[in-house]
């Protein structure tokens, strides 16, 4: 099991690991997936768009999944699935 796990003081009570959370942004038009992209980068600094790079971001976002390719943008970095 592989999870990413983010940074919060939400509560004001200092920092703690916590599962990336938070809300669409319908004000702006925010799909579920592009929420979930930003609420992820925000609180773990993870940024998919950066760790898939470019071409195939933008992929991800036509709905085709990405699989099996060596990170452009953080070395050493392989996405499986």
């Amino acid at each position: 099991l592989k999870m990413v796990i983010g940074k919060s003081d939400r509560y004001g009570s200092g920092s703690y690991e916590c599962l990336p959370k938070g809300g669409v942004d319908t004000d702006k038009g925010e799909s579920p997936l592009v929420g979930a992209v930003r609420e992820t980068g925000e609180e773990t600094g993870i940024w998919l768009s950066q760790l898939l790079g470019a071409d195939n971001y933008a992929r991800l976002l036509a709905g085709e999944e990405i699989r099996n390719i060596d990170s452009p943008g953080y070395q050493g970095v392989r996405v499986v699935k």
